[in-house]
């Protein structure tokens, strides 16, 4: 029988640096799979029928869950059978092509509307860096002042600025800022309101409400719409994932290749950024259209 010791699995979760959302979804799920008895592939495929855990979250649960037990196999008392089980366990695979949702791009316009909206400088920084930046909302909030490699500008005041994140897993990723939103850091910096010190954080708002904020921004400008049925079209909803989404598709159009994108968002596996960059019919018919242009313009000089 296992026992999970839930003060030692939160303490292994504080050292992840996870999120405070993430930790207390993973308690969550912790305390749900107690009444499993034991960790193997019965007890997980019984936890993952439960249709509240039928998600992507539960699933990392389990990975998660995994990497504490066998890490903490002394203090929980683990016997070889025990650890050897746990060790072969694996989430079963998902079967079936589950469909994406639609990434619906915003245009020029609705970003600077929901930009507008937004009522402070700190909440237009936010929402810049993270546009610009690719950035994911737990590499924003976790940003210090000496997340910036300052000395490039020393070097060369037009200078594109590398930002030092931690994101998934605590992973550390280079963001790269144009010059032009360097200008606007500096002048927050310097702005009466800026507190912060160098091992700061370089913003006081959270996570929660940043998210909170730029989804009402997408309501209030009109961008975020809503069906017949009176409820909100989930894809066009404004959150700060959708900003990553969005610096992918505009680089996809472009014309930058997968490898390209997927160093800018910070991602491990092209399969993820290929369902970052999705285009629609409208972007493709425009990117040939364009293309023919050029050709018909050989064409006429040929012919000339």
């Amino acid at each position: 029988m296992l026992h999970l010791d839930i003060k030692l699995f939160e303490k292994f979760l504080t050292l992840k640096n996870l999120s405070e959302k993430t930790k207390k979804e993973y308690l969550t799920y912790a305390l749900r799979f107690q009444s499993m008895g034991s960790f193997n592939n019965e007890s997980i495929s019984h936890f993952l029928l439960n249709p509240s855990n039928q998600n992507n979250v539960a699933r990392c649960f389990i990975s998660i869950l995994k990497k504490y037990l066998l890490f903490n196999r002394k203090e929980l008392q683990l016997t070889e059978e025990e650890f050897k089980e746990i060790a072969e366990a694996e989430a079963p695979q998902i079967t079936g092509r589950k469909k994406q949702p639609l990434n619906i791009p915003l245009t020029t316009e609705e970003i600077e509307a929901v930009y507008n909206i937004l009522e402070t400088e700190e909440l237009k920084l936010m929402f810049l860096l993270s546009y610009n930046g690719g950035l994911r909302l737990q590499e924003l909030t976790g940003i210090k002042m000496s997340s910036f490699k300052w000395d490039m500008l020393s070097e060369n005041p037009l200078a594109v600025v590398r930002l030092l994140v931690h994101g998934k897993g605590n992973k550390e990723r280079f963001a790269y800022i144009p010059n032009w939103l360097m200008k606007k850091v500096r002048d927050f910096i310097k702005s009466p309101n800026f507190k912060g010190t160098r091992d700061s954080k370089f913003f006081k708002i959270s996570g929660d409400t940043f998210e909170r904020k730029i989804r009402e921004a997408g309501i209030k400008s009109g961008v975020t719409r809503k069906n017949d049925n009176g409820k909100y079209i989930q894809e066009t909803i404004v959150h700060p994932h959708k900003l990553r989404h969005q610096l992918g598709y505009e680089l996809a159009i472009e014309g930058k290749d997968l490898n390209f994108i997927g160093k800018i968002l910070g991602h491990t596996s092209v399969a993820t950024t290929q369902r970052y960059t999705q285009l629609q019919d409208k972007d493709i018919e425009k990117v040939i259209m364009e293309r023919n242009k050029e050709k018909d313009k050989e064409g006429q000089k040929q012919n000339g």
